[in-house]
């Protein structure tokens, strides 16, 4: 009696009639061996787009299409916006997500209290929600009149540094589905419309840094990197904070050179534990 033969990368286009049929035996995947490989490469790669899924699986793109939505059907995966690319739903992050959660937090822990401890300035390390920002971890300055910690603090991350970092990271169309229903302005100098964040996200993604002067709280500067994953997807972001005063121009080069190796840091960390 033959059985079932699952497969890496499967390159036959068998069940591409809807049905969860079995092909016993001869080597090539059924839809179910396509949707558990799609569905594992998805969580590896935290988005993916239909030519890509195609491409993976060796199969027509009205078979990637078809599964991925088979996928958002179940919850385990979401489309950002119509023709965007998807990411893992709720179910799949259920799965995926404390562990991955845990290991982030310990690596980003370590390299924001390095980066701490070299720029004497209030340090974050922070994660996108939507169209906010949530600080998940930070070290406060070591001078006496440091700016305090913002961990545990959800705010509109259009208005911070570390949330523009990581908004001007995303791809055009999810960015646009962030904001259905306007802009939240918090102070006089805050981006108030979605032209305004829009192109202001464009001139951060060119020159690989973002700053935050009184857009959040007055008297605070703040500078922010984005801290991506080894496959270049966006994580999470960093910011040094503190007075303008000790955050001139002059050294901002200093201190994004100095976030920028946490940013590496926290990448390399999570990279180890799949070497072992």
């Amino acid at each position: 009696m033959s059985v079932p033969v699952a497969v890496r990368a499967p390159h036959a286009e068998s069940g591409d009639n809807g049905e969860m049929e079995e092909i016993e035996g001869d080597g090539r995947a059924t839809s179910a061996d396509k949707v558990l490989i799609l569905l594992l490469e998805l969580a590896r790669r935290g988005s993916i787009r239909v030519h890509e899924a195609a491409e993976y699986l060796g199969s027509a793109r009205s078979t990637a299409h078809r599964l991925l939505a088979t996928l958002v059907r179940n919850g385990m995966a979401e489309q950002d916006g119509s023709g965007g690319s998807y990411r893992p739903g709720p179910g799949l992050r259920s799965i995926v997500a404390p562990t991955a959660r845990s290991s982030l937090l310990v690596a980003a822990q370590a390299a924001v209290l390095a980066m701490r401890d070299e720029t004497t300035e209030t340090s974050h390390f922070a994660i996108l929600q939507g169209n906010s920002i949530r600080f998940v971890t930070g070290y406060e300055g070591l001078h006496e009149d440091h700016t305090p910690s913002r961990v545990g603090l959800v705010l509109p991350a259009h208005a911070t540094a570390i949330g523009k970092a990581i908004l001007a990271a995303l791809p055009p169309e999810a960015l646009r589905d962030l904001y259905p229903r306007g802009v939240q302005v918090l102070t006089g100098a805050t981006l108030g419309t979605q032209e305004e964040i829009h192109e202001h996200l464009r001139m951060v993604a060119r020159r690989g840094y973002a700053t935050n002067n009184s857009e959040s709280d007055s008297d605070i500067t703040a500078v922010a990197v984005v801290v991506r994953d080894v496959d270049g997807i966006p994580i999470g972001s960093l910011a040094v904070a503190g007075p303008p005063e000790r955050l001139p121009a002059a050294r901002i080069p200093h201190v994004v050179a100095r976030m920028q190796r946490a940013a590496l840091d926290i990448q390399a960390a999570l990279l180890a534990p799949a070497r072992q």
